[in-house]
């Protein structure tokens, strides 16, 4: 693989899903945050893997949001801690 520099690490991508009367202020501040745990059941980290906020869908049903946050796996050696922040 003369040249190649990059490579796909297969991962997994966390959702959470929930109902809220109001949009909270985290949906704007978590995004390209790193954070050591996430809600629900997810499976347990090993090495220096954290979960970085990827995206966040609301959409409002009449007096509720409907509010889905997902979270991306870091790799086994995590992240350079220059380029994101932590929660």
């Amino acid at each position: 693989m003369h040249g190649v520099e990059d490579f796909l690490l297969p991962g997994l991508i966390w959702n959470h899903n929930w109902l809220s009367k109001l949009l909270p202020y985290s949906v704007v501040s978590d995004i390209g945050v790193l954070t050591g745990s996430v809600p629900g059941n997810p499976p347990e980290l090993t090495g220096n893997r954290s979960w970085f906020c990827i995206r966040i869908r609301a959409s409002q049903r009449g007096n509720i949001w409907q509010i889905q946050q997902s979270w991306q796996l870091t790799g086994p050696h995590g992240v350079a801690p220059e380029l994101y922040q932590r929660a």
